[in-house]
C-alpha cells in the first residue's frame, strides 16, 4: 500500500513544481519588463486611497494663492513685493521651513528687491525648481539666490501610462541640472 502511494505523490509534486516554476518565471520576466509598472501603481494608489484619514497636524500650514486672490491684486504672476511680503508674515511665525512652490525664475516688479533680501535673510526657504523629463524635456529655474544657496528642491512631472500626471516633491541639499 505504502509503495503506490510514494509514486504518485511524486508524480503530482512534479507537476505543481513545474507549474509554479512556469508562473514564477513568467512573473519576473513580465515585471523585468516593465509590463506591470502600470497596474502595480494603480494598486498602489488605490491601497493609499483606502488608508484610513490621518488627522491633521497643527504644526503644518499650507498657504495657497487662489482664484480671488488674483482677482485681489489685479495681476498675475503675482508680484515679487506681495510674495516677500506673505513670506515675512510667515517667517514671523518662527517656521523650521517655508516652501515656496512657485516657478519664479524671473522678476515680477514692483518689490523684486525686497524679495531678494527676504531669500537672502531666510535660511530655512526652499524654492523650486520644476524638471520634466520625456518627449518634451524642460526646466523652470529656481531663484538665482536660492540656487546659489543650495536651498532648493525639485519638482518632477512624469506622463505615467495612465495618462495621470503626478508630482513629486523631493526636498535635496544640492543637485544640478
Amino acid at each position: 500500500m505504502r509503495k503506490r502511494w510514494i509514486p504518485r505523490v511524486g508524480k503530482e509534486w512534479g507537476a505543481v513544481f513545474l507549474g509554479a516554476t512556469t508562473i514564477a518565471g513568467l512573473v519576473i520576466l513580465l515585471r523585468l519588463t516593465g509590463a506591470l509598472q502600470g497596474m502595480e501603481w494603480a494598486v498602489f494608489d488605490w491601497f493609499i486611497h483606502s488608508r484610513p484619514h490621518e488627522p491633521r497636524d497643527s504644526r503644518i500650514v499650507i498657504v495657497g494663492i487662489s482664484e480671488t486672490d488674483i482677482q485681489t491684486i489685479g495681476q498675475w504672476p503675482i508680484p515679487d513685493g506681495v510674495i516677500a511680503e506673505l513670506i515675512t508674515r510667515v517667517k514671523a511665525q518662527k517656521p523650521r521651513a517655508i516652501g515656496l512652490d512657485i516657478y519664479r525664475d524671473l522678476p515680477v516688479e514692483a518689490g523684486h528687491e525686497r524679495l531678494i533680501e527676504i531669500f537672502k535673510t531666510t535660511p530655512n526657504l526652499i524654492g523650486v525648481q520644476m524638471v520634466s523629463r520625456g518627449d518634451n524635456n524642460w526646466t523652470v529655474s529656481p531663484p538665482k539666490i536660492l540656487k546659489e544657496r543650495g536651498q532648493i528642491g525639485f519638482i518632477a512631472v512624469l506622463n505615467l501610462i495612465d495618462l495621470l500626471q503626478k508630482k513629486i516633491y523631493v526636498i535635496m541639499k544640492s543637485f544640478e541640472f
